[in-house]
């Protein structure tokens, strides 16, 4: 399955992305990897060989071709019965980033060889990379949608939505509560919060009989957004 990457580099930052055999590969010669990537998303700044074949001491030859959303990496060790066992690095890929998401690595040809230029099977695996990513989506529960609300003197209303997660390691995630009588939010008459929990009470007393608009934006520490 594909592995997840978490880039948290904003717009116009750069991160590499290793290629790599696991210790499965043995004997190997050759290789060819053709891989594609969403070039909305990200630009490709150079192609690095990488260490798989230094123990062996032996001349190798290394090419990166680039065309359009397709990445081809192409690698051979020279001198008769040269060959290398993983695990190791095939080649190390640096990215800038133009726009901010989730782009999908996806592996679409491989041909790994042996020392006697015999394909051998393998599996390969992709990778998702979660660039500059926001926190996962989530409901605003209560009231719902079109609700009549009716408060009586003293009453409270509660709103209530669902927590969420960030997809980064320990990072907490906030929340930015926004209610208004403008669908548009306009500051003017936008009462904005910023909290950690699920929940927030308004007075009844400061609501007028009209109809209210309520949003809510998940605050990654990481991501800012």
């Amino acid at each position: 399955s594909p592995d997840s990457v978490f880039v948290s580099n904003g717009t116009g930052g750069q991160f590499d992305l290793e290629v790599r055999v696991d210790a499965n590969t043995t004997n190997m010669r050759l290789f060819v990897v053709e891989f594609t990537i969403d070039t909305t998303k990200l630009d490709t700044v150079s192609v690095t060989e990488g260490t798989f074949w230094d123990t062996t001491g032996a001349i190798t030859v290394f090419n990166a071709f680039i065309q359009d959303s397709v990445v081809r990496l192409e690698g051979l060790v020279l001198g008769a019965g040269e060959a290398a066992d993983g695990p190791g690095l095939l080649a190390t890929v640096r990215f800038v980033i133009l726009d901010t998401g989730r782009v999908d690595f996806n592996i679409i040809n491989s041909d790994l060889r042996d020392v006697s230029n015999i394909p051998f099977t393998h599996d390969t695996a992709g990778a998702v990379l979660f660039v500059n990513y926001p926190p996962l989506d989530f409901d605003l529960l209560e009231p719902p949608d079109g609700a009549n609300v009716s408060l009586l003197a003293g009453d409270s209303l509660d709103l209530v939505w669902a927590s969420t997660r960030s997809v980064y390691a320990s990072d907490p995630v906030a929340y930015r509560l926004e209610y208004s009588t403008d669908p548009g939010f306009n500051p003017a008459v936008t009462t904005t919060v910023n909290l950690t929990d699920t929940t927030y009470t308004i007075p009844g007393d400061s609501l007028t009989e009209t109809t209210y608009y309520w949003r809510v934006t998940a605050i990654g520490s990481v991501t800012g957004f």
